[in-house]
């Protein structure tokens, strides 16, 4: 935790130190460009000044990466200036190192302040050096990508890349002369500048972007070695430049004995000239003057020479050329005196030495070939002191990485000692972590489901209990996939979900229904937890699991429970609006409130009831909102209530305290049943109710007034069904007279006889503390027939025991009545489906729902599952011919209300082919006079219409037969 800590405090603090420090050096030399302060350009004295452009891109990058340390990925304006400052970066090294490349000119340097004159007067003299323009290229890429986790890796190699030149331009600075001046660096570069590279390299490698980079101990050996493999490869490099450095100083040596040998045959053949014609003035012998040619021949040839060697030096081709043009000033001056010695004698040669021009001449060569030997001698003398300083500075730098490579082993031996060490940790642990999971394996395999598969969902490990329940051999499933026992109960995309989840690494947790071997169903509630590599990636899956098949065949129990019962609801309320003409007066006048809420909570319906307890008028309350009549109604408990009803088309029964907007307070018992048009609302004024229940709280005789004033039958039982207790209202529903005539007898006698067991059961089992349910027939005892339908709970007294049957009975034989009528209206509707041969069809117009028997698949060939069940779909299988008819037909009865409608048309049936089908149909109205549905049947005419065909044609040929007849006898009576 401390180390964590620690690592915390310097992900933090690094970043921002490297970011301030980038910052205020920048700032600093560009206040030394601007107001020309040399020391703030050079900052650190000696060691070259930072360049105007370059100070400006250390600022960007100062501030990306204190913005990037502050909030990188959540502040929209910070990483708007992050991407922004990251691409000028980016750019200003990429243009400026094509400047190197291409060798063009983009003026980047010259739009800044640049060196003044007397500076580097060079081509590249405003331009960032080739190391700087490379490393801002690296530091541009590196800011773009950091947050993006896979290119972790490519950070730090771009990192670790700008490393290199900024410690070369430092050991330039700092060692002067030595190899590294071999290496090309374009243009200088400041001390400043590449320290200031270093510390936004390690900057962002502590930046929080990175995560907290962790090198695995190959990663750190690998290192050390391409380390140790790089130093050792500088050191061959740095001696093998010390060898050509010797070798040149050789060479150059060599080449300036060679010069200086040439300039002093130069000046002995000068003097044999002089020599030559001084013998030839004095003694007038021949044999002296003929030396003059040959030697200026050969002082040509030398001068030749000598141009040759130092063809390379501007200044010594000019002293050569001053020289030559001595020497042939000279050479004539001696050919004129022996000319005038043999034409005009003695005196007169002697009367032309006396002006001394041939001695000028002859100084100026000796003077002009000391200075060319003094050049070549200072220049080798300063190129061997360079060299000899190189190779000292270059000696020490070798023993530098010498001492480099020693420490570099060093440390890798202490990284293998210590891994050495932590390793046999990790195994020691390692070993009590694999007992532990094994034991973790052992409880999870008995007590669960245990599946494993590879990334793309291949079963590679399965425990028994998923045999079991699979009843396929672990042989059968490994090396298959899920969909071996996929039941096809799940759509792709809950599939497509489940991968996508578990592909981004997150745990995914549901229900999923399979098939096993044998066929049959079970489902599991299932968790799956990947399992990622060094990467970030999946690698496996496991799937933990549990078996909920009885739950879930609960759940289906129940749920297919409440939709009968909702759709027994939806019959009986349809029943009832379709009759609403009938019932009207009945539900006007009912002492219950009665509302249809519209499902944009209009009212659509209130009785006489319910307008008295809403405080408002009929006209006022239809065709209004409930938040316009009750503001703020929207918010309380009972609202919600409504809408998880229109939500999820269950019945709720509830008590609702109501605050009306006038302030008073009135208790309501609302039964809510959705309807197709909304909700059906059933509400009693229980205020009464509930403040006699408050009063009787404070009675005696509370238990005594509840029975007797509910309206539904309150009984106390033994355990033997003797009665101990009962209501006024359940002695009405039993036929009897008073208390007395039935208590302490057995209500069992009255109970039908196929009930009365279930009813002993049902005794029993609240006797043992479980309440229960149930419908029954009973015979009163003046021999009247009711349904009943009972709830039966354990009473207890204050110690705990169950001392009698506390039951609630209510008189269903309504209901009861209700449901025989409509059974025996399906059986009606059945028999008709069997007696007929038509498709019996009806449209509900506003639902766009089309229901049809089972004649319609049988006709035509359609599979139920390729029906739909809308009016568009019927429409898109017409004959093209006679759709636009049929449309047009269809809107003109709904829009004029006719009552009905019939019409022939051509049918497509699922081979393909068309069938000819007569149609008709009755329309229904709702309240407002609009059709709401229609019923029809479809009639196959195709049959007909063959034999109608086959019958015309058969007349055709019985009308041709007549016409041949007819001319065959005209023929006869001609002849």
């Amino acid at each position: 935790m401390k180390k964590l800590k620690t690592q915390v405090r310097n992900s933090v603090l690094i970043p921002k130190a490297a970011s301030l420090i980038a910052i205020i050096t920048g700032c600093f030399v560009l206040f030394g460009w601007v107001f020309d302060i040399q020391s703030f350009k050079s900052i650190l004295p000696d060691f070259g000044n930072m360049k105007f452009n370059t100070a400006i891109c250390f600022v960007l990058a100062g501030i990306t990466l204190y913005l990037i340390d502050e909030a990188p990925a959540t502040r929209q304006p910070r990483k708007t200036i992050i991407f922004i400052f990251s691409w000028i970066v980016l750019l200003t090294g990429l243009l400026s190192l094509s400047q190197y490349f291409i060798k063009w000119n983009l003026g980047i340097g010259d739009l800044l302040l640049g060196e003044k004159p007397g500076g580097l007067a060079n081509f590249f003299s405003v331009r960032m050096g080739l190391i700087v323009s490379f490393n801002f290229t690296l530091l541009g890429f590196v800011y773009l990508l950091l947050g993006k986790r896979k290119y972790n890796w490519l950070i730090q190699a771009l990192l670790i890349a700008m490393i290199p030149g900024a410690l070369l331009v430092i050991m330039n600075h700092v060692f002067g002369i030595s190899f590294l001046k071999s290496i090309p660096l374009s243009a200088p570069t400041s001390m400043h500048t590449a320290l200031l590279f270093i510390v936004l390299s390690i900057g962002v490698f502590f930046s929080p972007a990175l995560g907290f980079l962790q090198f695995s101990f190959v990663k750190k050996i690998a290192g050390f070695l391409v380390l140790i493999l790089l130093i050792r490869s500088i050191i061959f490099f740095a001696i093998n430049k010390n060898n050509q450095q010797a070798a040149e100083t050789d060479k150059r040596g060599e080449h300036t004995h060679k010069v200086v040998l040439l300039a002093e045959q130069v000046n002995s053949r000068t003097n044999e000239i002089q020599s030559g014609a001084m013998e030839y003035i004095i003694t007038g012998k021949e044999n002296y003057s003929s030396l003059i040619s040959p030697m200026a021949g050969t002082i040509n040839l030398i001068i030749g020479r000598l141009r040759e060697l130092t063809k390379n030096n501007a200044i010594q081709q000019q002293r050569i050329d001053i020289l030559g043009n001595y020497l042939k000033s000279y050479i004539s001056l001696q050919n004129d005196l022996v000319t005038i010695r043999r034409n005009e004698g003695f005196a007169s040669a002697q009367k032309n030495m006396v002006d001394d021009q041939g001695k000028l001449l002859l100084s100026k060569v000796h003077s002009v070939v000391t200075e060319i030997e003094q050049e070549e001698n200072k220049n080798f003398a300063v190129l061997k002191a360079e060299n000899e300083q190189s190779i000292q500075n270059s000696s020490k730098l070798f023993a530098l990485f010498q001492v480099i490579a020693f420490l570099l082993f060093l440390l890798a031996f202490w990284l293998v000692y210590k891994n050495s060490k932590f390793r046999n940790k990790v195994e020691k642990d390692l070993r009590n972590s694999l007992k532990d999971v094994a034991d973790y394996r052992h409880a999870v395999d008995e007590s669960s489901i245990l599946v494993i598969t590879d990334k793309d969902g291949i079963i590679r490990q399965v425990n028994d209990n998923f045999c079991k329940i699979t009843k396929y051999t672990r042989e059968e499933l490994l090396g298959q996939d899920h969909r071996i026992i996929n039941a096809g109960y799940h759509s792709k995309e809950f599939i497509r979900d489940l991968w996508i989840t578990i592909n981004n690494g997150e745990v995914w947790k549901g229900e999923i229904k399979n098939k096993a071997k044998d066929g049959s169903y079970f489902w599991l509630d299932t968790t799956i937890v990947p399992f990622m590599d060094e990467h970030g990636k999946p690698y496996q899956y496991v799937a933990i699991r549990s078996d909920i098949t009885q739950r879930k065949e609960l759940e289906e129990e129940k749920s297919q429970y409440n939709l009968d019962l909702q759709k027994r609801v939806e019959e009986k309320t349809k029943e009832i609006i379709e009759k609403e003409q009938q019932y009207r007066f009945l539900l006007q006048n009912m002492r219950e409130g009665i509302m249809i809420i519209g499902h944009d909570w209009q009212y659509l319906f209130v009785n006489n009831s319910a307008v008295e307890q809403s405080k408002y008028s009929k006209q006022e309350l239809l065709g209004h909102t409930m938040m316009e009549k009750y503001p703020g109604v929207e918010h309380t408990e009972m609202f919600k209530v409504l809408q998880s009803c229109m939500n999820t088309r269950l019945p709720e029964l509830i008590e609702n305290e109501f605050t009306f907007p006038d302030g008073t307070i009135r208790w309501f018992e609302m039964s809510i049943q959705p309807v197709t048009e909304g909700l059906f609302i059933l509400s009693m004024d229980i205020t009464e109710r509930k403040n006699s229940r408050k009063a009787l709280m404070e009675s005696e005789n509370f238990l005594r007034t509840i029975v007797e004033t509910e309206p539904e039958c309150v009984k106390l039982l033994g355990i033997n069904g003797e009665l101990q207790d009962m209501n006024q209202a359940g002695l009405a529903m039993i036929e009897a007279d008073n208390l007395q005539q039935v208590k302490g007898k057995s209500v069992i006698s009255i109970i039908d006889g196929p009930y009365k067991e279930a009813y002993k059961k049902l005794i029993g089992n609240v006797f043992e503390g479980i309440s229960g349910k149930m419908e029954l027939e009973i015979t009163g005892l003046k021999g009247a027939r009711r349904w009943l339908e009972t709830n039966a709970v354990p009473l207890k007294n204050n110690d705990g025991k169950i001392v009698s049957l506390l039951g609630v009975t209510r008189d269903v034989t309504e209901r009861k009545k209700a449901e025989e009528k409509l059974r025996e209206s399906l059986d009606r509707y059945e028999l008709v489906n069997k007696a007929t041969q038509d498709t019996i069809w009806e449209w509900d117009i506003n639902a766009n729902e089309v229901i049809r028997n089972n004649i319609f698949t049988n006709l035509y060939g359609y599979t139920k599952d390729e029906i739909k069940n809308n009016h568009d779909w019927i429409m898109g299988n017409i004959h093209p011919d006679d759709k636009e008819k049929i449309v047009t037909n269809i809107k003109n009865c709904l829009e004029n209300s006719l009552e009905y409608w019939q019409d022939e048309y051509r049918l497509r049936a699922a081979d393909g082919s068309y069938k000819n089908v007569y149609d008709r149909a009755f329309v229904q109205f709702d309240e407002n006079g609009k059709p709401c549905r229609m019923i029809g049947a479809m009639t196959d005419l195709t049959d007909k219409k063959i034999l109608e065909k086959e019958l015309a044609e058969q007349r055709l040929k019985q009308q041709k037969l007549i016409m041949e007849v007819a001319i065959q006898s005209q023929e006869k009576e001609k002849n």
